[in-house]
């Protein structure tokens, strides 16, 4: 644990501690308005799963991080509900997200309405989380 703490703090220097991880989760994104015209939203697999962690920074927020398995690091970001890069995704869970756990999955509901669901393998490890 203390490996990948500093492999972590490598990335982002706010990090202070590892609360918990998942060993895989894959990570989705309900969308609204499907390009089928289908008015009904849908789940889409983004593409990125691997390792989830919680963890706690130095300013007292907590965030979830999920490295990609499959990508090689990358510096290239994107907006999503804190920042994604091609190899990681990172939420900060403030006021304006709202966790909810439903079996397998974790559903994050941002305060723009974006829904984000982390699939985990066995529910105990979705409810540690």
């Amino acid at each position: 644990r203390k490996l990948a703490l500093l492999a972590l703090q490598k990335r982002d220097s706010s990090i202070k501690s590892i609360l918990t991880h998942a060993p895989h989760a894959v990570l989705f994104h309900l969308n609204h308005f499907p390009a089928s015209g289908d008015p009904t939203p849908t789940w889409e697999k983004l593409d990125i799963e691997g390792v989830l962690y919680l963890v706690s920074t130095i300013t007292g927020q907590f965030r979830l991080i999920l490295f990609d398995n499959e990508q090689a690091p990358s510096g290239a970001g994107l907006e999503y509900t804190g920042a994604s890069q091609r190899d990681m995704w990172m939420a900060d869970l403030s006021h304006d997200v709202v966790a909810e756990q439903h079996g397998h999955t974790l559903h994050l509901r941002t305060a723009n309405n974006e829904v984000f669901a982390l699939w985990m393998a066995r529910p105990e490890v979705a409810d540690r989380v």
